[in-house]
């Protein structure tokens, strides 16, 4: 039971076997003239069982936990990889690779752990996840090396139903479980963790976090969390981080008000602000102007300059991330109004303008 729980991996195959009890009536109703065979799809392999007189025999389980890296590769599961910096100044960190594979790990034993959102593959995510990281908790906090939990959310309409899935619990909901498996080990440690969330990410954290809670004696405490561009309902996520009793970070959510996914669609426009003054931060006040300022500009006429810098982001940047464009606006740190805009205008431009000069010089 021990080595069991020591053990991400372990713990997270234990309770996937331990979830096949019970054929069910009809199951077990067949199983009485023929062996049924069954598989269950996890996270970087399956359970191969057969269902016999109503009971439960595993034939096989197939797992991996090394996979071979390409650039843009679909075929890493989610799951719990190390990060470290290296001497490259465009791609300086990089997930830990032995004989040109990358590996599971089966313990966090950085003091950073993330979790990403939607990215081209491994090594995006492991290359924006640290400038969250550093946002949240200080340029100091992160050295050499992070945790990072890959959550293999890929491709525009793939990333986005696997981020529906995680939320609702929709069919296995794996990573989940696996992420769960993570924070309770974790959590046996006693050792203080700081998670960054990103994008997407915040809805497997939820599934996970509802997971954990079905666990009474499990608690979360030394686990702190910083909210980084998120793309899920804040309040809905902070629900569960408060039941498992996970603490929040001082630093305010990062809400990128550019961004209609973030701001608008995902109703933080009012949950941020709502999250914002549970943080115990001295420029939560500053952070929630901010964030109003950037998206919508309805405050007072203390503010109207600040408001009306908003408005002009807003016309420049939702219209490219309304047509699901540019998504890469959701990989960078925005948190001011000034950064906003110029982010609003490259994106218009990239989207609108540069096709048109493109066609104009080839006419």
């Amino acid at each position: 039971m021990g080595s069991r729980n020591r053990s991400f991996n372990n713990l997270y195959i234990y309770k996937q076997l331990v979830s096949l009890k019970g054929a069910g009536v009809l199951n077990g109703m067949f199983s009485r003239y023929t062996v049924l065979s069954r598989m269950l799809p996890i996270e970087g392999g399956q359970i191969i069982y057969g269902i016999w007189h109503g009971r439960i025999y595993i034939t096989d389980i197939k797992i991996q936990l090394d996979y071979k890296y390409t650039k843009g590769a679909r075929n890493i599961p989610a799951g719990v990889y190390r990060v470290k910096k290296l001497n490259d100044t465009e791609n300086p960190w990089r997930p830990n690779k032995d004989d040109g594979t990358i590996k599971q790990v089966e313990n966090i034993s950085t003091k950073n752990f993330a979790i990403n959102g939607h990215c081209e593959d491994i090594n995006d995510a492991a290359n924006f996840m640290p400038a969250f990281i550093q946002y949240g908790y200080g340029e100091t906090t992160l050295k050499d090396a992070y945790t990072l939990f890959f959550n293999p959310s890929q491709g525009f309409i793939r990333g986005d139903w696997r981020a529906i899935c995680d939320s609702a619990g929709i069919g296995s909901a794996q990573a989940a479980k696996k992420l769960a498996a993570v924070l309770v080990t974790t959590a046996q440690t006693k050792t203080d963790v700081n998670l960054t969330v990103h994008e997407s990410g915040h809805a497997l954290l939820k599934q996970a976090l509802r997971i954990v809670n079905r666990e009474p004696q499990v608690r979360l405490s030394q686990f702190t969390v910083f909210y980084a561009n998120p793309t899920h309902n804040l309040e809905l996520v902070d629900k569960w981080r408060a039941k498992t009793g996970m603490q929040l970070a001082k630093k305010p959510p990062l809400i990128n008000a550019v961004s209609a996914h973030q701001f608008l669609l995902s109703g933080n426009a009012v949950s941020s602000s709502v999250v914002a003054f549970k943080a115990k931060s001295p420029d939560r006040v500053a952070s929630l102007y901010n964030t109003l300022g950037a998206g919508l500009g309805i405050y007072g006429a203390h503010s109207i300059g600040q408001g009306l810098v908003g408005a002009a982001a807003w016309g420049f940047g939702v219209a490219p991330l309304l047509l699901g464009a540019n998504r890469n606006l959701n990989k960078q740190v925005v948190d001011t109004n000034g950064r906003a805009v110029q982010e609003g205008l490259r994106s218009y431009k990239k989207l609108m303008w540069d096709p048109i000069h493109k066609m104009m010089t080839r006419g």
